[in-house]
């Protein structure tokens, strides 16, 4: 898609397994194999970190169950179920409302994807293997990263920005609201955009005025 739109440069936000695309990157950005550069990455709340990463239960049974296990589960999965595992990762005020559970269960079940949400959360605890190419990488880069970050988050909140901070070089952390968890973008999303321009603006010499357009209108919201 990059090619097709000649987009050469880019600056990423990434958020739960996006974060692990993103890692993988950092990787092959090293080893000169993406066919763009990397300006600056923002991370959001996601399992960067495996030894530290606490996934609900919901899903540690779906995907460390044998397969035909998982794929029955998946198939049993109840929306009050779902609802209750969503709700547990957000902020004690700013759980969501009845209209986006709805949407969240809309969005599983499209396509019958409900049925493969066993083989989804697999990649969570696949991708343990990879642990040491991504964060050496990490650690040797020098693209600009920075880890926004709900600290209510129960499995890759505080904890995760303390492990972030140990094992990073010159760790960028911005911590949201103490009440944010784990969908930031949803749940502090002038916050979470504030802290993205500030970012780009204080690591990159030359941005474009898309940014500054978007500090503009945040400053009109706020």
């Amino acid at each position: 898609m990059l090619r097709q739109l000649q987009v050469t440069t880019i600056h990423i936000l990434a958020h739960d397994l996006g974060n692990n695309v993103v890692q993988e990157l950092i990787g092959r950005s090293g080893e000169n194999k993406n066919p763009f550069k990397i300006k600056s990455i923002a991370f959001l709340n996601g399992s960067l970190f495996m030894d530290v990463y606490k996934p609900k239960l919901l899903q540690v049974l779906l995907s460390t169950s044998p397969k035909p296990i998982g794929k029955l589960l998946s198939s049993i999965m109840s929306k009050k179920n779902a609802d209750k595992a969503k709700a547990k990762v957000f902020g004690v005020k700013t759980k969501p409302d009845n209209e986006r559970l709805k949407n969240f269960w809309d969005v599983l079940n499209y396509n019958n994807g409900k049925a493969i949400a066993y083989l989804i959360g697999r990649l969570v605890f696949e991708k343990k293997k990879y642990q040491q190419r991504w964060i050496g990488a990490m650690q040797k880069t020098n693209i600009p990263m920075c880890f926004i970050n709900g600290p209510a988050d129960p499995n890759s909140g505080m904890h995760m920005a303390i492990r972030y901070n140990q094992l990073i070089p010159n760790a960028n952390i911005i911590l949201l609201d103490e009440k944010i968890g784990y969908w930031p973008k949803i749940e502090a999303t002038a916050q979470v955009l504030k802290a993205v321009c500030n970012f780009i603006e204080a690591s990159n010499s030359s941005y474009k005025n898309g940014i500054w357009d978007l500090k503009e209108r945040l400053s009109d919201k706020n």
